[in-house]
């Protein structure tokens, strides 16, 4: 199986988690072995159950560093920051969504960066032997 991941991995092709899940099953019934069924519900209902959670825990974060709270993960996860609550409360997520993207456009090299950065580039790999 794990010959089976690496191989396709290697060959750079991509692999679905149920492409995945489905070959292990294929292995397993070409071995003999019963296939378990039963629990792709439960496992679903508690992985979103999860994934809702930290969803909401990411976004009150990044409401937190909206404000200018900077925040301590472990501090975050025992409830440090409650006092908060009333002033992320006000924030929706457009402007969450908006905070990040302008952060981000921010960060982007410009152009005499990019140009700086070719001239750097092609000065490193310069070998004065070729």
């Amino acid at each position: 199986f794990l010959l089976y991941a690496e191989s396709t991995a290697l060959r750079g092709d991509s692999m679905t988690m149920k492409q995945l899940h489905d070959q292990l099953d294929n292995l397993l019934k070409l071995n003999g072995y019963p296939v378990f069924g039963g629990y792709e519900d439960f496992l679903r209902k508690d992985a979103d159950k999860h994934a809702e959670r930290e969803y909401e825990s990411y976004i009150e974060i990044k409401k937190l560093e909206h404000i200018g709270v900077k925040v301590d993960l472990e501090l975050f996860y025992i409830g440090n920051y409650d006092e908060y609550k009333e002033q992320t409360n006000k924030i929706s997520i457009k402007e969450i969504g908006e905070s990040i993207e302008k952060k981000y456009l921010e960060e982007l090299p410009t152009q005499e960066d990019t140009q700086f950065n070719e001239s750097l580039k092609i000065a490193l790999n310069y070998n004065p032997k070729n």
